[in-house]
């Protein structure tokens, strides 16, 4: 913090300048940005219909290997990198390569990293007699197979990191917290799909990654006063349908049981498929999508 010293009127007054605040660039809480992490309202958004799923397919879902969260979610900085032991000059090393090979797409300057038109700032705010030290730090990741966004890691001084991917087009970005979150990519790297496995409500989102995007096409949630159910991420099915397990505890009990669900993207939209559609609506789990 600055003391001025101003001279009015033949005397000399001292006056606080405030500090400047810190310019922490594009944010997951910026306009514009798709949060993803964060429930989002979706206006004229349709009921997801509810279809029914063969046995033997259901069968084949709950008979699946949940993936560990490594293996279902976007890789880390230090393992894209190969940074063994992670250390800041490694990472700067890699990224130099990879903004070299973008093509103009991504560029570095000091703390400023540029993706097209975002702009991410490093930041660190050192801890006070009043706060806690706090402060960021991005690394630019390349581009993803498929869509061709570009990903930006953010490492959170307080918090797990997260992913910014942004259309090398029109700079359109979304926010996702791979650190705590399973983010999961279709095959084909059209969809991304988004899911809370620990903490209740259930929760699911699926985005686009196309030419206009990124767009929320499809939101799931569960019942928020509910703890004994979760969901349990399988894998893509194929390039447009996402397999799950509705796994639920009965009070009291450690006992759990699995439901099979397939969320299904056909040519006239999004489907719920299940073989016990009963359960599932117990469950207050219910999907809606955005408007074709």
């Amino acid at each position: 913090m600055r003391i001025l010293a101003l001279q009015v009127a033949g005397s000399i007054v001292c006056a606080t300048a405030l500090a400047q605040p810190v310019n922490k660039g594009l944010r997951f809480d910026s306009a514009g940005v798709l949060d993803l992490a964060q429930p989002q309202s979706m206006a004229g958004a349709a009921d997801v219909p509810v279809m029914p799923l063969d046995q033997p397919d259901a069968s084949n879902i709950i008979a699946m290997t949940t993936p560990t969260q490594e293996k279902a979610t976007l890789p880390f900085s230090d393992d894209a990198f190969g940074c063994k032991p992670p250390s800041t000059a490694c990472s700067a090393k890699h990224e130099a390569t990879l903004i070299g090979a973008s093509d103009g797409v991504a560029k570095r300057s000091g703390s400023k990293l540029t993706v097209r038109s975002a702009s991410f700032v490093d930041w660190k705010m050192p801890e006070s007699k009043n706060a806690d030290g706090d402060g960021e730090t991005h690394w630019y990741l390349g581009s993803l197979k498929g869509s061709g966004y570009a990903r930006v890691e953010v490492q959170f001084e307080h918090d797990s990191p997260g992913s910014f991917l942004i259309n090398p087009a029109n700079g359109r970005a979304v926010f996702v917290h791979n650190g705590s979150d399973v983010v999961a990519m279709s095959p084909d790297g059209a969809h991304m799909a988004t899911l809370d496995v620990e903490n209740a409500p259930m929760s699911l989102r699926i985005a686009d990654l196309d030419a206009k995007g990124p767009t929320l096409s499809v939101q799931c949630e569960g019942k928020t006063d509910t703890s004994n159910t979760h969901l349990e991420f399988k894998g893509w099915h194929d390039a447009n349908a996402i397999d799950l397990a509705l796994v639920s505890h009965a009070a009291r009990s450690r006992l759990a049981r699995a439901i099979a669900v397939r969320l299904a993207k056909s040519a006239s939209g999004w489907q719920l498929e299940t073989a016990d559609a009963d359960s599932v609506t117990a469950a207050g789990f219910s999907c809606r999508q955005a408007k074709p």
